[in-house]
């Protein structure tokens, strides 16, 4: 994601070049975490469709309920980009 800072010595003329301190850039790991609920419905999908097995998909499931820090990291994004929750 990125973020241009509101500050006024940026210009709208496009030939104006930006200092790096105007440009925010906010970068994460890319896997996701699911609720339970969420991982749920995947795993009832994905077995409905053919693409994970059952003995996967208890696996799966078993896992479902595992703690995990989406909801955390989700806030943590939203603050970075000036956004309250």
């Amino acid at each position: 994601m990125v973020r241009f800072s509101p500050s006024s010595t940026i210009s709208s003329d496009p030939s104006v070049p930006l200092r790096l301190t105007d440009i925010h850039i906010l970068t994460i790991e890319g896997h996701p975490e699911f609720t339970q609920a969420v991982t749920e419905s995947i795993i009832a999908a994905r077995v409905s469709s053919g693409q994970m097995d059952e003995q996967t998909a208890k696996d799966a499931r078993s896992r479902a309920t595992w703690e995990n820090n989406g909801v955390s990291v989700g806030k943590t994004m939203w603050g970075v980009l000036g956004i309250q929750c």
